[in-house]
């Protein structure tokens, strides 16, 4: 049985070494816990495993959203559409791939349909102030002065902002909390490498935030009678524009159903034509139109003052610029002494059992974490519970060629 603060060998005769780049995603792994990076992290180096039931939905989406970004600053950012053929051909096969898992994964499809409807309408605002030079860039081998390591890095985008040069990261996130700091680790492994094989005047990182938790859209929020939800926790649910948006189309069917005849406009027509048309109509400012529209708002007052300062609480970005000084410390007493670690193995186990699994909160390896403290069959959980990922798969047939 292993203990704790004894020096292990027994995992150190199954890991290769392995003189290929060390990413920001390995490193960081390394740094909050040995065996976490040995179950987790790139091959050869260490296993590359995850958990069967995560492919699925966590990390099946995370590359998803990824490919449609990549895709659509590529293309002409229509990304809803991208979206949608991109997820065309995954349906038919969620029964073979998820097993029990399908409904969970179709629903977080869906999420990602009005999600990306929802970025696409987001971005071309805030977009105006970026300048996309270079998306999906691939840096292996970035040298670093007195260490055999070298780094790698996948920048979703290069991007200039007025006269500065800034590196973009996309992150879809379940939760609006997110543990981001000035001394982050990936701000400074891809400023570093930023301004090795590109710019030395980079100025920092953009975190750029989805929450898979996309705002309801006016046809979620109108009402089999043509109403307005008034939820009292509608500030948790949809944005500011959104739900004038519902209103103004329940305006229009309204106008619609009572013999009001403009233009093209038909009974029959669907929400999502009444839609197009309500766009118009409030872009003119019809009169007729904006009197009665104005008027529904009152009903909805209380909705309104909610969402009042809720302009976009689903997609944002995160500046985090950093200065020659603090990339160059950060290099020194952080990044660099990690890396010399990980090329000396020594020991190979957990680091948080001390305090009572206390630093491991929801791990994903507890299981076999746990087995393998105790002396039991580890290898065991591993095969039947965890598999290679897809992902390392790739970029192991990328590295044999």
């Amino acid at each position: 049985m292993t203990q704790i603060g004894k020096i292990s060998m027994s995992l150190i005769s199954e890991s290769i070494q392995s003189d290929r780049p060390v990413s920001n995603s390995e490193l960081k792994k390394w740094m909050k816990c040995r065996l976490l990076w040995y179950f987790s992290a790139a091959p050869p180096r260490a296993m590359g495993l995850t958990p069967r039931f995560l492919e699925a939905d966590a990390l099946v989406f995370g590359r998803l959203a990824h490919a449609v970004l990549e895709d659509g600053y590529n293309g002409d950012r229509n990304f809803s559409e991208i979206y949608e053929s991109k997820v065309v051909p995954l349906r038919p096969s969620t029964t073979s791939l998820f097993n029990n898992q399908i409904s969970t994964f179709n629903k977080t499809l869906e999420t990602g349909k009005v999600m990306f409807k929802g970025y696409e309408e987001w971005s071309t605002v805030v977009d105006k102030n970026l300048k996309f030079l270079a998306t999906e860039t691939h840096w292996k081998g970035v040298p670093i002065a007195g260490v055999d390591s070298t780094l790698s890095a996948i920048i979703d985008a290069v991007v200039l902002k007025g006269k500065d040069l800034w590196l973009l990261d996309f992150k879809t996130t379940s939760s609006v909390e997110n543990p981001w700091t000035d001394n982050d680790l990936q701000a400074t492994i891809y400023t570093y490498a930023g301004r090795e094989m590109i710019d030395k005047d980079i100025k920092g990182v953009i975190f750029r935030f989805l929450l898979k938790k996309a705002p309801w859209t006016y046809e979620q929020l109108l009402l089999k009678d043509g109403t307005v939800t008034k939820r009292n926790n509608i500030a948790n649910l949809t944005t500011n524009r959104e739900y004038k948006r519902a209103i103004a189309v329940s305006t229009l069917k309204s106008l619609v159903s009572r013999g009001w005849k403009r233009g093209k406009i038909k009974s029959s027509m669907t929400l999502d034509e009444l839609a197009v048309l309500t766009d118009k109509l409030l872009e003119k400012q019809h009169p007729e139109f904006m009197e009665e529209f104005k008027n529904n708002r009152r009903f909805y007052y209380d909705q309104l003052k909610q969402l009042e300062f809720v302009s976009q609480g689903y997609y944002w970005d995160v500046y985090v610029p950093r200065s020659d000084t603090e990339v160059k410390n950060y290099m020194n007493y952080v990044i660099i002494p990690n890396l010399e670690e990980l090329n000396n193995l020594t020991y190979i186990g957990p680091t948080g059992v001390a305090n009572g699994w206390s630093n491991c909160g929801h791990c994903m390896y507890k299981s076999p974490c746990m087995a393998y403290m105790q002396g039991l069959d580890y290898q065991t959980i591993l095969n039947e519970d965890y598999a290679v990922s897809d992902h390392y798969l790739d970029d192991l047939e990328e590295v044999e060629e």
